[in-house]
């Protein structure tokens, strides 16, 4: 094999194209995410190379219409359910019989706690 031919495969194996993001995420299973926009977010820069015409901010704009969660495996990011709930140990179909007799009493707790100015978006006085 030439060296023409190693370099092409090994580009072709490490961006491959998909069709969709929904496709990308089936396949990669995580995909990094990164708020820092220097040069680009993590998500962007990984994914323009192997989703067919993504663009910037493909992924967060249609989150909501694809089969993912978010969380951390070595870092931030988005992944399948199935990594999330692997990352968890937790029962995707449903609460415990204790998270269910306990869950009513800790949203009744939590409603009480007051917000202050360190938990809101606001500045400090």
């Amino acid at each position: 094999m030439k060296l023409s031919e190693f370099k092409r495969r090994l580009v072709a194996g490490s961006f491959p194209a998909f069709p969709d993001l929904a496709t990308a995420l089936e396949r990669l299973h995580f995909v990094q995410a990164d708020p820092i926009r220097s040069p680009a977010r993590a998500q962007d820069l990984m994914l323009r190379q192997r989703v067919i015409g993504y663009r910037a901010g493909d992924l967060e704009a249609g989150f909501a219409g694809l089969d993912a969660e978010e969380g951390y495996l070595f870092a931030y990011g988005f992944m399948k359910p199935e990594v999330w709930s692997d990352l968890r140990g937790r029962n995707r179909e449903g609460l415990s019989e204790l998270e269910k007799k306990f869950s009513p009493l800790c949203l009744a707790w939590a409603r009480h706690i007051p917000v202050t100015s360190t938990m809101s978006s606001g500045s400090a006085r």
